[in-house]
C-alpha cells in the first residue's frame, strides 16, 4: 500500500511539473492574482448571496489542490461547470440530505473537511454559534447558503472586471441540463 502511495505523490509531483511548465509558457495568471480585492477567508463562517452560481463560485474561489469540501444538502450544481472552472471534483464530498441531524453531520465534517458548505439544512441559532467556534478552533470555512445571524459574515466576490466569467461554464451546463 505504501508503494501505490509513493507512486500517486510521484505522479501528482510530476503532474504539477508539467503544469506549471506550460503555465509559464503560456504566461497564464493565477487565479489569486485576476481576483481584485478578495482574500481567502479565514477560519469561521461566511454566508453566500444564495444562488447556486455563488456557490460555485465560491468553491472555485476558495478551493485548494490539497483541500477537502464536503457539500451538505446543496442542490442543482453544475459540477461540470465546477470542474471546468478548476476545482478538482475527487476532493468533494456530497451529502444529499442530513434530515433532523444537521448540526450533527456538519460538526463531524468539520474533523475532516477544510471547507463545509451548507445548503438547506436547519441549524439553529445555539447550534450555528457552537459550529462556527468549532470551525474556528479546527481551521474550517464554513459557506453558507443563508446568513447564520450574528455568526456568519457575507463572502462577496468581485472579478476583474466587474463580472465573474464572460462565458460561465457554470450557466452553460445548466441550460444545457434544463
Amino acid at each position: 500500500m505504501a508503494g501505490l502511495f509513493a507512486q500517486q505523490e510521484d505522479r501528482l509531483r510530476r503532474a504539477r511539473a508539467v503544469l506549471a511548465r506550460v503555465e509559464a509558457r503560456q504566461e497564464v495568471v493565477p487565479t489569486p492574482e485576476k481576483i481584485q480585492g478578495w482574500e481567502a477567508p479565514g477560519r469561521g463562517v461566511y454566508h453566500l448571496d444564495g444562488t447556486i452560481e455563488g456557490a460555485a463560485r465560491a468553491l472555485v474561489q476558495m478551493t485548494r489542490p490539497e483541500q477537502f469540501v464536503a457539500v451538505v444538502d446543496l442542490h442543482d450544481v453544475s459540477w461540470e461547470g465546477v470542474e471546468e472552472l478548476g476545482v478538482d471534483l475527487s476532493r468533494i464530498v456530497l451529502i444529499r440530505s442530513v434530515g433532523e441531524q444537521g448540526a450533527k453531520v456538519i460538526g463531524s465534517l468539520l474533523e475532516g473537511f477544510s471547507i463545509v458548505v451548507v445548503g438547506n439544512v436547519g441549524v439553529e441559532p445555539r447550534h450555528q454559534r457552537a459550529l462556527a467556534a468549532r470551525a474556528r478552533t479546527v481551521g474550517a470555512t464554513i459557506l453558507t447558503m443563508r446568513p447564520w445571524v450574528t455568526v456568519s459574515l457575507p463572502l462577496t466576490d468581485r472579478v476583474e472586471g466587474g463580472s465573474a466569467v464572460a462565458e460561465n461554464p457554470l450557466l452553460r451546463y445548466r441550460k444545457e441540463a434544463s
